[in-house]
């Protein structure tokens, strides 16, 4: 890139505005910048450049701590793995208990119940998402949100909202075989 003439002026802003800077470039060699220090070429990342750098800086920032919430969305892998979402009337945090962990537990953990977990901080790097690895898990009873759908659901089947007789095939179905 050639070095524009003292004498050239230079004008920053887009075309069609009011410029927002009007100056003069100095004239500098090809290994310098217009301030006088030295160009360096940019650096090609991927899609989040400190990804190997983020595990590091969480397990340093959060070693090992408690979570209290309800569980939500709880499965068990063929491989023995237990994901589930640990969430609370805030946020929500994806959970992995990897299976040596898992079978160590003398209960089945199950959606709505709450609970406290002993858990590290982590990424999971595929996916670039925040988790927790949940080394160990006490029960708590069931969640908030959950006895309040019970509550709810048990309010709802009081008033026969749930009986077969009031079910009504779905107006998009209706003149269609099944």
């Amino acid at each position: 890139m050639r070095s524009r003439p003292l004498s050239q002026p230079f004008i920053a802003g887009c075309a069609g505005r009011r410029p927002l800077w009007i100056g003069y470039i100095r004239a500098c060699p090809e290994n310098k910048d217009w301030r006088g220090f030295p160009r360096i070429p940019p650096r090609e990342f991927s899609a989040f450049p400190p990804r190997s750098q983020c595990p590091d800086l969480l397990e340093r920032r959060y070693p090992l701590l408690w979570v209290a919430g309800e569980i939500s969305n709880f499965t068990v892998a063929k491989s023995g793995h237990a994901y589930f979402v640990l969430k609370d009337e805030h946020a929500q945090v994806r959970c992995v208990m990897f299976r040596q962990r898992h079978e160590l537990l003398d209960w089945q953990a199950r959606d709505g119940m709450q609970i406290e977990a002993q858990a590290l901080v982590s990424l999971y790097e595929p996916r670039g998402d925040f988790q927790l690895n949940v080394e160990t898990m006490r029960r708590a009873g069931l969640g908030a949100l959950f006895e309040a759908f019970l509550k709810l659901r048990d309010k709802l089947d009081k008033e026969g909202l749930f009986k077969a007789e009031r079910n009504e095939p779905c107006l998009r179905c209706r003149g269609r075989s099944a």
